[in-house]
Formats: structure tokens, C-alpha cells, sequence
């Protein structure tokens, strides 16, 4: 028989280790552990790398990540990030930031499996949202984990709720790993046509960026500009590494759109995140507005990249800066401590290889071969999702 109990029943919450700015050091050694914080926790799972390692005594037993626990950003500067959680699959020797928080699902009375998808759910994204907007907090107490509610049937129901849910998250894995290797292999194929752009080993004639780009930054929109419908405003979250994410905008309903125009930008255009974290991958990125709106709005520290020499193709700028080696040449300045900046002439100081039009053709004839690829691999993994989400509500509404 399904009941309904309290997280703080059927698991211990564990705080973070508190470390100073002097215990740190940025590679690991040997008396040093590794400490992850909120910036691993992510949608789709921990991500191992970008630590901070303390030395071993700071951290306890206790606060040595094991399988089954579920790590939670419990404090962030941004409400939107409070409550972000994702599970371990198996023991890490390492603890977890003064931010985070671990809740520890006891084995007796909860499978971890089960009890690590209750986090991914919609039902408790609301609770944690409606909680922050309530409240306007940036922290989550322990009362707050504790009298969460969820739905407990016997643990031989659990684990087979477990296995339908694990095989439907695999399954959109799988499409999400399918888009990446298609990725990476435009990253190939670009450098097994035209060479590192830094180096320039086929010889091509460079031109100064100047005379390829228009640059246009964003507009210095207020918070309370913003509502919850309208026209959707771009940020730098919305413009990251992984692509253009949809998620978590915020709108707006100009007055005067007239005044706006510059800041359009439409399916197609290329956007450019200016500003980051000092020695992190978070910035610097290029990625492609995708049409799932007609129209969107430019924030500032987001920068749209329009190709204005006909020389040129938008396939292969977008290319072109996405390697490794223009990232580390406009990204080298940082111009700042914690907080890094690329300004516009970082970007025109650039000069950019130009190969011939037959080149620039085959690889755009390419791309297009691999978009369409993509373009159906989207469609599995949109309907992937929409299974997995649905299979969750069943799930923790006890009709699955």
C-alpha cells in the first residue's frame, strides 16, 4: 500500500563542507580531495570535472559522496538555481560545497533509484519555484527538504517504477549522445578542411574580422521589465556551450518596441556569450537561434555576430569560432578577478582564414546533410523527453 511520508522520514540530510579561500588549490595533490559544487549539478547528472580541491581532513566521512545520494544546490545568488539535484551513481572520494546540501535516502525504506527521480520531477521544480517566490529566498533550509512529501509504495513497487523510469531516461540519453556526435563531427570535418584557424596550415588569405562581422551587444534590460509572457529576452544562460536553451526566460511586453529594433533577433542569427567565470568554459560560446519563437530580444553581455562580407559563409564563422584556439585567443584577456569579459575588439583583432568558394560550398553542402540528421534526432529526443517526464508524473501520482 502506497503511503505519503516526508523526505526527512526516509533519509538523513548532510550539509556541505565550509572551506576558506586559503584552503584551495585548483589541481589535485596528494592530502587534497576534490568538493563539488553547484555549478556539477545539472540536468542531466553530476558533471565530474571544473572542481576545487580542499585538503582531506576539511571533509568527513560523512561528507564523502556515496551512490544514491542526491546532491542539492540548497544556496545560489539566483533563485532559478535553487534546488537543482541530481543523484550519484556510484561512491565519488570527494565532498561537496557549503552550498549544497545531501539528502541520503535510507536503503530499509526507499530504493535510491526511486528516490533520486522524485528530484527531477515537475511536481518538485513547482514546489521549490513557488517556494522561492514566496518566500524570495536564495536558501533552502533543512525544513524546507524535510517536509517535502512523497509518495511511498512498498519497496518491491519502488524498484520496478525504478527500472521503467531508468530505461526510459536511457533512452533519451541516447538521443542526446546521438546530437553530440554529430557535433563533434562537424568540429572534425571543419578541421579536416580548413586546418586550426590559428595556425592556418593550408595557407589560406587572412581578413581582419572588422571587415567580415557586425557586432551588436545586448540591451541593458531592468528586472522589472521582465514578466512571465511576451516576447522572450536572451541570456547569457540561454546562450551556453551546449547550445541555445529555451529554458528558463524571462519576457518581456515593450512599449515602445520601435525603440528595440537592433536588439531583434530571429531564427538563424548567431549569438555569442560574453561573460563568464575567470578559468571556466562558460563563456565565450557560439551557438544559433532556434525558432521556437519568431522573435526574441538581446540582453546585454550576449553579443549577435552577423556575417556582413559575402566572402564568407555563416556555417563556417559559426565554426570558426567554436574551436579551441580562437576560444583561448579572445578569452585569454579575461579582464577581470572572478568575474571574466570579452569585449568587441577582442572579436575584431581576429583574423580569419579565407578558403575558396568551393570549400566554403562543400562544407556548407555538409552541414546541411548533417542538420537535417540533427534536425530528425531533435524530434526523438523531444519525444523521448515528453515519455520520460510523463512515465515521472505517473509515476509519484501512483498510476504508473
Amino acid at each position: 500500500m502506497t503511503q505519503i511520508v516526508k523526505i526527512g522520514n526516509i533519509s538523513t540530510q548532510i550539509r556541505g563542507v565550509s572551506y576558506s579561500k586559503s584552503d584551495v588549490i585548483a589541481n589535485m595533490q596528494d592530502g587534497y580531495l576534490p568538493v563539488l559544487r553547484a555549478n556539477n549539478i545539472q540536468e542531466q547528472g553530476l558533471v565530474l570535472d571544473d572542481f576545487v580541491y580542499v585538503p582531506e581532513s576539511k571533509i568527513s566521512e560523512k561528507q564523502r559522496i556515496l551512490a544514491g545520494d542526491v546532491i542539492i544546490a540548497a544556496s545560489s545568488g539566483s533563485i532559478s538555481l535553487v534546488g537543482k539535484a541530481a543523484s550519484a551513481k556510484e561512491d565519488i572520494n570527494a565532498g561537496f560545497g557549503a552550498f549544497c546540501k545531501i539528502l541520503r535516502p535510507n536503503t530499509e525504506l526507499v530504493d535510491p533509484r526511486y528516490f533520486a527521480n522524485y528530484f527531477q520531477t515537475q511536481k518538485y521544480r513547482q514546489i521549490i519555484s513557488n517556494l522561492a517566490a514566496g518566500a524570495n529566498i536564495n536558501n533552502l533550509k533543512n525544513e524546507h527538504l524535510d517536509d517535502l512529501e512523497i509518495p511511498l509504495p512498498p519497496l518491491a513497487e519502488q524498484r520496478r517504477i525504478a527500472s521503467i523510469l531508468d530505461q526510459a531516461d536511457e533512452l533519451r540519453q541516447k538521443r542526446q549522445q546521438a546530437i553530440e556526435k554529430l557535433d563533434q563531427l562537424l568540429q572534425a570535418t571543419f578541421i579536416d578542411m580548413f586546418g586550426d584557424p590559428v595556425s592556418n596550415p593550408k595557407g589560406w588569405e587572412r581578413v581582419s574580422a572588422k571587415n567580415v562581422l557586425k557586432i551588436q551587444g545586448g540591451f541593458a534590460f531592468s528586472s522589472t521589465d521582465f514578466s512571465k509572457s511576451g516576447i522572450p529576452v536572451v541570456k547569457i544562460g540561454n546562450a551556453n556551450k551546449l547550445g541555445f536553451s529555451t529554458e528558463k526566460f524571462d519576457f518581456i511586453i515593450p512599449q515602445y518596441p520601435e525603440k528595440l529594433t537592433q536588439y531583434e533577433l530571429r531564427s538563424g542569427d548567431l549569438l555569442m556569450s560574453l561573460t563568464g567565470t575567470v578559468g571556466k568554459d562558460d563563456y565565450g560560446n557560439i551557438t544559433e537561434v532556434t525558432d521556437d519563437y519568431d522573435l526574441y530580444y538581446l540582453n546585454q553581455r550576449v553579443a549577435k555576430l552577423e556575417v556582413t562580407n559575402t566572402l564568407f559563409s555563416k556555417n563556417y564563422i559559426r565554426y570558426f569560432f567554436s574551436q579551441s584556439s580562437i576560444k583561448a585567443l579572445i578569452t585569454k584577456n579575461n579582464r577581470g578577478v572572478r568575474q571574466a569579459n570579452i569585449s568587441n575588439s577582442d572579436l575584431y583583432e581576429l583574423d580569419i582564414p579565407l578558403p575558396t568558394k568551393a570549400q566554403l560550398d562543400k562544407f556548407d553542402s555538409f552541414i546541411e546533410s548533417i542538420n537535417e540528421t540533427k534536425r530528425y534526432s531533435k524530434v526523438q529526443l523531444i519525444s523521448s523527453n515528453k515519455l520520460f517526464f510523463a512515465l515521472q508524473n505517473q509515476a509519484f501520482n501512483g498510476t504508473l
